[in-house]
C-alpha cells in the first residue's frame, strides 16, 4: 500500500470514528481532507489513472458526507453530496444503474473471472445503496417536490437488490431488507 493510499485511509478510519462517536464536525473536516487529497491526486495525474483507481474512494467519500451533512442539519449540502456519490458509484456500476443487466453481468464477470467475485458486486451493491441513500436525501430535505425522482430511485435500488441476491455470493435477503426499510422511509417522508 502505497503512502498515499495509507495517509487517504488513515483520515478515513478516524472520519469514521469520529462519526460514530457523534462528532459529526470532526468526522467531516477529515472526509473533506481526504477528498482534497484524492482531487489533488486526480488534477495531477495526467494519464487519467487516479480518476480511475480512486473513484471508488471518493464515493464512498461523498456517501459518507451525505450523512454527515444531514447529521449536522445542512440539507442542501447532504443532498448535494448523496448525488455525487451516487454519479459516481453509478458511473462504475458494471450495470450502470440498470438492475434488468444485473443477473447476466453477475454470471458472465463470474464466468470470465471464477472464484471471488465480492468487489464486482460490491460496485453493484454501493451503487444501489447510493440511489437508495439519495432518495432518502430527497425526501428528508426536498420533500414531495422531489416525490418522482424518489420513487424512481427508490424502486431502483429496490429491483438491483432484487436481482443481486438472486446471483450474488455476497449479497442476500438481510441486505435487500435494509434497502426496502430506507426506501419505504423516504416513502413514509413524502406523506408528512
Amino acid at each position: 500500500m502505497s503512502l498515499f493510499e495509507k495517509s487517504v485511509n488513515a483520515l478515513v478510519a478516524k472520519a469514521s470514528t469520529h462519526a460514530a462517536a457523534g462528532h459529526h464536525h470532526k468526522a467531516l473536516k477529515l472526509n473533506v481532507r481526504a477528498l482534497k487529497l484524492l482531487d489533488a491526486a486526480v488534477r495531477t495525474d495526467p494519464t487519467g489513472i487516479a480518476r480511475i483507481a480512486n473513484q471508488p474512494a471518493a464515493a464512498r467519500l461523498h456517501y459518507d458526507q451525505a450523512a454527515l451533512h444531514h447529521n449536522l442539519g445542512a440539507g442542501e449540502e447532504a443532498v448535494r453530496a448523496a448525488r455525487t456519490a451516487e454519479h459516481l458509484y453509478t458511473d462504475i456500476d458494471p450495470t450502470h444503474g440498470n438492475p434488468a443487466e444485473v443477473e447476466a453481468v453477475v454470471r458472465q464477470f463470474r464466468s470470465a473471472h471464477p472464484g471471488d467475485t465480492e468487489s464486482f458486486e460490491e460496485l453493484i451493491g454501493n451503487a444501489a445503496n447510493s440511489r437508495s441513500q439519495l432518495a432518502w436525501m430527497l425526501a428528508c430535505h426536498h420533500g414531495s417536490k422531489a416525490a418522482d425522482a424518489v420513487e424512481r430511485l427508490a424502486a431502483n435500488a429496490v429491483r438491483t437488490y432484487e436481482e443481486l441476491i438472486r446471483v450474488s455470493r455476497t449479497y442476500g435477503p438481510d441486505d435487500l431488507r435494509l434497502v426496502v426499510a430506507q426506501t419505504a422511509q423516504a416513502h413514509e417522508l413524502l406523506r408528512r
